[in-house]
């Protein structure tokens, strides 16, 4: 978050210089002189800033100065346009009258989009499932199967970095995956991770093939430290160990990563060689 209320607060109520706020925020004297102007240009006292939430306050502060905000549009349902472009004798004109009739019934303020951009926009959008080349699975649609079971519980994986269980596969998709391995007598892997502002918030993965194991990454004790990850097999204590929970992973699927932030991370990766295109019966 932006130091734009401490910015405000310095100069309007305690009247400090440019130099003092710099001195004060950390923040260079361009930015503080920015954040300044910016404020200005909306109108912002000390007064009126203070009973702003954070996201209020940014939004007014960082509109574009000087210029007028474009006018709002109705959004384009984009996935609806993609799948009626499977039918025959649909074309993006056909679409663009049904979203122009839709607008209409609406009674919305907003202004619906013209053909040209209607076009653009939903041409150049890319759906997940195109992302990655194949099918996304519901892993909610996916039902237990009593002949392959997961033998890691999943609370025990949740209690290792003290997480809630939601954001841990559900014991159905688990069981198809291990399913697949067994019937297909190869390693299948669950990879989840999640980060915010280049950290890595939450990395496991759940391996199945010759054996069954998890690999969950724990926090750094030290910061920029090597992250500690722990390794749980079917009644075994858990294990911690120095490494990275992608490597790792991939090393199971005979992938060399020669380092953690790679090739998986970019669009040229091959991910139809390895993606996961089966879906459950």
């Amino acid at each position: 978050m932006r130091k734009i209320r401490e910015v405000l607060r310095l100069h309007y109520e305690l009247g400090c210089t440019h130099r003092e706020i710099h001195a004060s925020t950390g923040l260079s004297k361009r930015s503080v002189s920015d954040y300044l102007k910016r404020a200005s240009a909306a109108g912002l006292t000390w007064e009126s800033a203070r009973n702003l939430d954070d996201a209020e306050l940014e939004a007014r502060v960082f509109k574009q100065v000087g210029r007028n905000e474009p006018p709002a549009r109705i959004p384009i349902d984009f996935e609806w346009v993609h799948r009626e472009l499977r039918k025959t004798g649909v074309t993006l004109q056909t679409l663009w009258i049904d979203y122009q009739e839709g607008a209409q019934l609406c009674n919305s303020s907003q202004r619906p989009y013209q053909y040209s951009q209607f076009c653009d926009l939903c041409s150049a959008w890319k759906s997940p499932a195109d992302w990655y080349g194949g099918p996304v699975l519901d892993w909610h649609s996916f039902v237990d199967r009593a002949d392959s079971v997961a033998m890691i519980d999943r609370t025990r994986l949740a209690e290792s970095w003290s997480t809630a269980l939601e954001v841990i596969p559900p014991i159905g998709l688990l069981s198809y995956l291990k399913g697949l391995a067994l019937e297909t007598q190869s390693t299948v892997v669950f990879y989840s991770c999640s980060m915010w502002g280049g950290d890595v918030e939450r990395e496991y993965a759940w391996i199945f093939g010759d054996t069954e194991l998890a690999l969950v990454g724990l926090q750094s004790e030290t910061p920029g430290g090597p992250r500690p990850v722990a390794i749980l097999e079917p009644s075994e204590p858990t294990r911690v160990v120095t490494g990275d929970v992608l490597v790792s992973t991939l090393r199971h699927l005979s992938l060399a990563l020669p380092a953690p932030f790679f090739a998986p991370h970019t669009r040229a990766f091959p991910w139809g060689k390895y993606n996961l295109a089966r879906r459950p019966a």
